[in-house]
């Protein structure tokens, strides 16, 4: 398939959704009065409006941690097995996705697009392909090279939960539907649920909430990792405010 990189949306065009994929993840659309939106995947739960969601954590036995071996091939390839360890993986899970090289020791350290994969059996091998059509830039040796994989950050969205685990990756614009593709915010002014004990003042920078998922509480500084600024009214705990997001690419 063969998608554009970035899209010149027009108003309403955020809150649609389908059933079928139509663009590649994480797609940018940007609108003339500078809201940007990313294309995403919902996971198997419905999510409602104005909520922060983030990717899925990364699964440690899919090297997480960038361990998994790989077979010695020669650079140029476009394919190269993978070996995972103790969790299986379905055909094309990580499509989209990344594969990245770790040791500090070897001469690789790079990052590839994911174009298709075979199935992982439970610490079994497989065959991924990447999307470079130049393949591999270097040569990888087996017993000194090793890899992680990671998913699309904008496949199978989560609401962004109390204790994150991922990074938060957009915010909802509507209601999106479980398993359907459409678009979360990004940059810009949007509308999003406070966590708050008290109300939020003008300007306050937000982060997302440590105890209710999906909303988002004050922020000591601007270190602290805040995604959105308060913008219009007051924020008031359980209720909406106009905020303008950031830190969300």
């Amino acid at each position: 398939m063969a998608f554009s990189n970035i899209i010149n949306g027009t108003y309403g065009q955020e809150k649609e959704e389908t059933s079928s994929q139509k663009l590649e993840l994480g797609t940018r659309m940007v609108f003339r009065d500078g809201r940007e939106y990313r294309y995403a995947h919902n996971g198997g739960t419905a999510v409602g409006e104005g909520l922060v969601v983030a990717a899925e954590a990364l699964v440690a036995h899919h090297g997480s941690d960038g361990d998994l071996a790989v077979a010695t091939t020669a650079a140029g390839s476009r394919t190269i097995d993978v070996t995972v360890e103790g969790t299986a993986a379905a055909k094309n899970l990580y499509k989209e996705g990344y594969l990245w090289f770790n040791l500090a020791a070897t001469s690789v350290h790079e990052l590839y697009k994911i174009k298709e994969h075979d199935a992982f059996g439970s610490g079994g091998a497989a065959t991924v392909t990447i999307e470079d059509e130049d393949g591999l830039h270097q040569a990888v040796t087996n017993g000194t090279d090793t890899v992680g994989l990671m998913k699309n950050p904008y496949d199978n969205i989560i609401v962004a939960t109390a204790a994150v685990a991922e990074r938060p990756v957009g915010v909802t614009v509507n209601a999106f539907t479980a398993d359907y593709y459409g678009w979360v915010q990004t940059r810009g002014i949007s509308v999003i649920k406070i966590d708050a004990a008290a109300t939020c003042a003008l300007g306050t920078p937000l982060g997302t909430s440590a105890a209710h998922a999906g909303q988002v509480s004050a922020v000591g500084a601007d270190t602290t990792g805040g995604i959105a600024r308060i913008h219009s009214l007051a924020g008031v705990d359980n209720e909406y405010a106009v905020v303008v997001l950031y830190n969300l690419d």
